[in-house]
């Protein structure tokens, strides 16, 4: 399954929106669930599509249920508590 729009489900039952994980499945099912680390060694112009038009459905999907979404990419060694707390709240 897309981990991406199932964890977009999660968020939107938090904010009391009502969605089906399976029916978002359904409809936006175009986003790529392969670690970073297998996408970084291809270099393939339709992996690259691929991602990017799952990064696009992904976004699509949360506008569509009334959040607001916006890609943002980050090092992994960047991130702690405090940066992730202040990224969040500068949205």
């Amino acid at each position: 399954m897309e981990s991406g729009l199932q964890c977009l489900a999660i968020v939107a039952h938090l904010h009391q929106v009502p969605v089906d994980a399976a029916q978002i499945i359904r409809r936006y099912g175009g986003c790529s669930d392969q670690p970073e680390s297998a996408t970084k060694h291809t270099s393939s112009n339709a992996d690259m599509r691929t991602q990017e038009t799952g990064e696009a459905n992904l976004l699509r999907a949360a506008s569509d249920l009334g959040f607001k979404a916006k890609s943002v990419q980050i090092r992994l060694e960047s991130i702690s508590p405090q940066s992730a707390a202040h990224h969040c709240s500068s949205t």
